[in-house]
């Protein structure tokens, strides 16, 4: 089984310390990413696993932000995932 773990600068910098790297787990992040960047990104999109891990949203918050575009933009995610049969966490 392969595993993801998606998100933005957290797991970035998770991504680099190497111990936390295996053939089986795959660390993707992208500093400052949000829900729409991580749609758009190929690196995203052309996963091959099994299982992922989503840690997404935070950066989509801010002063003008309207809650019900965040959720949405992180359905479309989901959904991205589960379009290639992938099960979330």
């Amino acid at each position: 089984m392969r595993f993801a773990i998606v998100g933005h600068s957290f797991i970035a910098r998770v991504a680099g310390n190497s111990l936390l790297q295996s053939d089986d787990v795959q660390l993707k992040g992208i500093r400052g990413a949000t829900t729409w960047t991580l749609l758009l990104s190929k690196k995203i999109r052309d996963f091959d696993v099994d299982r992922v891990l989503l840690q997404i949203g935070g950066n989509d918050i801010g002063p003008t932000s309207n809650p019900y575009d965040i959720v949405s933009d992180i359905c479309d995610v989901v959904a991205m995932f589960v379009e290639k049969v992938c099960r979330l966490i």
